[in-house]
């Protein structure tokens, strides 16, 4: 039971310091002074009767009260600020809202370029906050109001009360270095079953179909390297004879990273939706529409 005389910008700040683990990167994401987050935090901690945060090595530990109180405030924060914008005539030109929208390090690469440089052209004040989400956490980040939008191969995201809509088909194919000369101009099964593979094992990729796709062509122990990020790949393969399996717009933007090249695959892989989410709750409300509207118009023109 949240008390009723609590202030919403102590709210803002609770749940700062839960996101970043830190007073000091709280302070800096609201553009407030840290003694005033510290305050706030003071404020808190004696209005629940409760240290709420346990500092630790790694940085701010939630207690046990404070883990309940974060559910709660996120459903009121989302509450409150739908009732606001719901009623608030959004002008992208004039706006300084912060935006906060999941996407994997490839959608950086791919989807971030073009989106932003829309938004510095027709929202020159608004800001973009790229949030890592794990797939699995993002339909709760969506109804929390901690997140406006999620873009990606989402293909495990549980509907229930998030929507989405396609953006674009794509399809997976071989990068490789310019330099491997035992590899001609088409990628063979037999180059291909014998070739050294590299992989990239993320909670925060939908891409986890690739490595499952070498196994089940029995290639398990030919997967030499496992990273963590799709960035890492262009410097890696340029300097070995690795071969990785990629979605095809991301093997176009590496082959301007060094001397790669992209071969199609000679195996079946599926193609899969690169698909844009948000809660039903965001649907009318115009800041969130807008935001759908430029990133459906801008990668729809960018493929």
């Amino acid at each position: 039971m949240l008390p009723t005389n609590i202030d919403l910008n102590l709210v803002k700040v609770f749940l700062a310091i839960y996101d970043e683990g830190s007073v000091t990167r709280a302070a800096q994401r609201l553009c407030l002074t840290q003694p005033t987050v510290s305050y706030s935090l003071a404020k808190l901690r004696e209005l629940f009767d409760d240290p709420l945060f346990e500092r630790t090595p790694s940085g701010m530990r939630p207690t046990e009260s404070g883990e309940r109180i974060y559910g709660d405030f996120c459903g009121a924060l989302a509450l409150v600020e739908h009732a606001v914008d719901s009623n608030k005539v959004f002008v992208a030109a004039q706006s300084q809202r912060r935006f906060r929208v999941s996407m994997s390090d490839i959608g950086e690469l791919v989807f971030l370029p073009p989106l932003l440089e829309r938004l510095s052209a027709e929202a020159p004040h608004v800001a973009l906050e790229v949030v890592p989400t794990v797939v699995e956490a993002i339909p709760e980040m969506l109804a929390s109001g901690r997140l406006d939008a999620a873009i990606g191969n989402l293909a495990g995201v549980r509907l229930g009360s998030t929507t989405r809509t396609t953006l674009f088909r794509e399809r997976y194919v071989c990068l490789l270095s310019r330099h491997s000369g035992s590899i001609g101009d088409q990628m063979t099964l037999d180059a291909f079953t014998a070739a050294r593979h590299v992989v990239v094992s993320s909670p925060f990729t939908g891409h986890r179909m690739i490595e499952e796709a070498l196994r089940e062509h029995g290639l398990a122990q030919h997967i030499k390297a496992k990273i963590a990020n799709f960035t890492g790949l262009p410097g890696l393969l340029a300097r070995t004879n690795l071969v990785a399996i990629v979605p095809s717009r991301v093997g176009k933007v590496f082959l301007t990273y060094g001397p790669l090249r992209v071969l199609e695959l000679p195996i079946e892989m599926p193609t899969f939706d690169v698909t844009l989410h948000w809660h039903t709750r965001q649907h009318n409300v115009a800041a969130t529409a807008w935001l759908r509207d430029v990133i459906l118009e801008t990668l729809h023109e960018s493929n």
